[in-house]
């Protein structure tokens, strides 16, 4: 990892030894809930001056546009994907195809459509009434790298991954880690827990990490407040061991050699 300043970092993958907080937003007042981060986020940005890093791991407006009366989502008329809102139009990342943003509903032709899910634009957009003084850039999807400049205020996906290039973060803020532990998929957890700590290894070793969720029990939040990833696997074992389900080194092995676990 090479910084602006030419200096180069070769532990790309370290644990940072700062604090990591856990932010119940279910304790939070209800005044302040709505909001975006939580009172101790906001003080710890304003009082860094070098740059923040806000992982949201959304492309986009939001996730979908949906009824509230029926249920219907607009989704792609290729895959069935549900459509992405960005530049208040729809996409669908799979096809590469783009539509007019739904004037009503397509089943019952209801007008009050809603958005669902916090993609990293809206994010930025709420972000910069926050912190007007501060520049932003936003990090998603595909497309050309851009120079980030010390003291501004990241708002990011995966792609951040791919930057060359990147300012010193002084601190890691993880706006809401529920929307990624809610995806379907059998090894989600694990899967969660390592992209979180690439994320936390590209702050410094003193860099501050706040993580907002409505669970601080969840198997993965406490296994990165105590950088202990044995106790999501631990937890992850005894799940799939009641639910009579592989660990994933046995699907591993069994789909090299071509076989089903009964067989063995």
């Amino acid at each position: 990892r090479t910084f602006l300043d030419g200096s180069v970092e070769k532990k790309i993958f370290s644990h940072s030894p700062a604090q990591r907080s856990i932010i119940d937003r279910l304790l939070e007042p209800r005044s302040g809930y709505n909001d975006i981060l939580a009172s101790q986020v906001v003080d710890a940005v304003k009082s860094k001056q070098g740059s923040v890093l806000f992982f949201v791991n959304r492309r986009g407006t939001a996730r979908s546009v949906f009824c509230g009366d029926c249920g219907w989502t607009a989704t792609c008329s290729s895959c069935s994907l549900a459509l992405t809102v960005a530049d208040d139009r729809l996409h669908c990342y799979r096809c590469a195809v783009e539509h007019d943003l739904p004037q009503q509903c397509g089943r019952c032709q209801n007008v009050q459509l809603k958005m669902r899910g916090m993609g990293v634009q809206w994010f930025a957009d709420a972000l910069q009434k926050l912190f007007p003084e501060r520049p932003i850039d936003v990090l998603e999807g595909a497309g050309s790298s851009k120079t980030l400049h010390d003291g501004t205020l990241i708002v990011a996906t995966e792609k951040v991954f791919t930057l060359p290039l990147l300012p010193r973060i002084g601190l890691v803020v993880f706006p809401d880690i529920d929307v990624l532990l809610r995806y379907p998929g059998y090894a989600t957890y694990e899967f969660v827990y390592c992209l979180c700590e690439r994320v936390c290894a590209l702050g410094e070793r003193n860099t501050g990490v706040f993580i907002q969720t409505r669970d601080p029990e969840h198997p993965v939040n406490r296994a990165l407040r105590e950088r202990l990833p044995k106790l999501l696997y631990s937890e992850e074992q005894q799940t799939r061991s009641i639910l009579k389900l592989p660990p994933a080194v046995d699907i591993f092995t069994l789909t090299g050699k071509g076989k089903d676990r009964a067989s063995l």
